[in-house]
């Protein structure tokens, strides 16, 4: 008879603590960054892979069915919240993005 295996332990990433996990992941981005690498979407990528998306949630039957009006509403109280708590100096003003653009 033969004895059994003793249980596997997690290794690598596994085994690490979640901070430990993001601080790497952030290194990865920082490194990728600083060699001009990374990539950053336009706005017609963002907006082709926003179409994309949708295409494969109808197709599975979970999208979900806003109308254009009721999506940019949530989008909206979606950045309202973002800047909930902040001091006003930092929140944008009605009609600006941050960063100071104009809204389109």
């Amino acid at each position: 008879m033969t004895a059994p295996e003793p249980p596997k332990k997690p290794r690598e990433l596994a085994a690490m603590t979640p901070e430990r996990r993001r601080a790497i992941a952030r290194l990865g981005g920082q490194a990728v960054q600083a060699q001009g690498k990374g990539h950053t979407f336009t706005r017609e990528e963002a907006a082709a892979a926003g179409r994309k998306g949708a295409r494969a949630a109808q197709a599975k039957g979970v999208a979900s069915l806003f109308t254009g009006e009721e999506a940019r509403a949530a989008g909206r109280r979606g950045g309202l919240d973002r800047w909930e708590g902040r001091p006003a100096a930092t929140r944008p003003r009605a009609g600006r993005r941050p960063g100071g653009r104009e809204a389109s």
